[in-house]
């Protein structure tokens, strides 16, 4: 229900492949595949669901929290400072 109520943006990593075959019909027509595009189209009134590319970074939460437990420091690139501090003063994910 959620889902047909308001627009929704989902930023997907690059070179993810966009499936669909597991979502209802009425949500599939809702769907605006805009990666790639610097302008969306003309489309009606009725709330979509985006697909952006807009941020170019391939990283994940897991990735990060991996890097964390093996001891590396490379994660320390991928989020703001104070996120880093926090994580390294309270010792998560290790």
């Amino acid at each position: 229900r959620v889902l047909s109520l308001m627009n929704i943006i989902v930023m997907t990593r690059p070179g993810t492949e966009l499936v669909t075959d597991h979502v209802t019909d009425d949500i599939r027509e809702r769907i605006v595949d805009i990666r790639g595009k610097l302008r969306v189209g003309e489309v009606n009134n009725a709330p979509h669901i985006y697909f952006s590319d807009a941020v170019k970074m391939n990283i994940s939460a897991t990735g990060i929290r991996s890097e964390i437990r093996s001891g590396g420091d490379a994660w320390k690139d991928d989020v703001p400072e104070q996120v880093a501090n926090y994580i390294e003063k309270y010792q998560i994910y290790k």
